[in-house]
Formats: C-alpha cells, structure tokens, sequence
C-alpha cells in the first residue's frame, strides 16, 4: 500500500453525512465543507465524489462542475474508512481491498 503522500491519479471522497449522525443542522454545514474542500482540491487534481442519487442534484450544485460526481449508495463520508484500500503489487498493478469496515467497533450501523 502506497504512503499517503505517494502521488496518485485522483481523490476519493464522498458527499455522504447522514442525519442520523451529523444532525440536520451539522449535515449541511457537513456537506458545504465537502463541497469546498473537492473543489479546492480539484484545482489540482482529479476528483471523484460519490453521492446518493437523491442528493445529486444538491452536490453538483455545491461541487461545481470541476468535481465527478459518482452515484453511489453510501453510509458517510469516511472513504478512508468505508472506500477501498487501492494497492500495488510487486509488478506495479493496481487493485482495491476491502477494508472490512465494521462502523467503529459497531458503535454505527453500516451497510
């Protein structure tokens, strides 16, 4: 697995706070602050945001068009967490892994 600072094709995020954790309130702000940190990011470089499909129409309006937006099902916004692990083997080609996630020692629920 390469570091995190190793250079990469593109960032991986999700347009994903739920209200059952964040709350109304804190999901919007939550989803602003998405917004702003992909197309802050995208100036630099790919990115590709999962969304629901029902919250498209609200990411793309957010995003702006410098940020793929990808219709997903989705829990949240931890890719880190709930994305693929994306590897190299020893000839350089590249895979995904589950990560296994299991909500933080179950502590939330996760499909």
């Amino acid at each position: 697995m390469p570091e995190e600072g190793e250079p990469h094709a593109a960032t991986w995020m999700a347009f994903g706070p739920s209200t059952k954790i964040w709350g109304k309130r804190l999901r919007s702000v939550a989803q602003e602050n998405l917004a702003e940190i992909a197309k802050t990011i995208a100036a630099h470089e790919t990115v590709n945001m999962l969304v629901r499909e029902e919250e498209h129409d609200l990411a793309a309006r957010l995003c702006g068009p410098a940020v793929n937006l990808l219709v997903q099902p989705i829990d949240d916004l931890w890719m880190r967490d709930t994305g693929s692990v994306f590897v190299k083997n020893a000839s350089g080609e590249r895979g995904g892994v589950g990560f296994n996630f299991n909500g933080w020692g179950d502590k939330q629920s996760h499909a």
